[in-house]
Parts: C-alpha cells; structure tokens; sequence
C-alpha cells in the first residue's frame, strides 16, 4: 500500500515564503519607495532567490494586490 502524502508542512513553508516577500515589499514600498522594489530588491530583503519571488507573483500586480491587502 503507497504510503499517503500529506502536502500540510509544505504548505505551510510556502505560505512563510509568500508572506515574507511581501513584507519585505512593504518595508521597501515604506522605506524607499515602489520604484526601488525591484525583483532582486525584494529577494534580498526577504532572503529567497529572485526566481522564488516571481515564483509567488509571475506579475507584479499579483505583488502589488498582495501588498495592498496587507495594508
């Protein structure tokens, strides 16, 4: 019998991710303004590759609504 995947804990890391780009997008919407929120920007505050950032948000409206919800 195949052993059940449960996808909880991996879920639950994705959510960490996701939120913490876009806190990180916040602080510097906050701090330096949208146009100095640059992908690379973004991953570097939220400590995840660039690719993991457009991973989350392929459009930067995606962000930018995620951003605006926080608020």
């Amino acid at each position: 019998m195949p052993r059940r995947y449960a996808l909880g804990k991996r879920a639950e890391d994705q959510a960490a991710t996701r939120a913490r780009i876009v806190r990180a997008t916040l602080a510097i919407f906050r701090d330096q303004g949208s146009r100095a929120a640059t992908t690379p920007v973004i991953a570097r505050a939220a400590d995840v590759s660039s690719g993991t950032v457009r991973n989350h948000f392929p459009d930067r409206a995606d962000l930018d609504r995620a951003v605006a919800d926080l608020i």
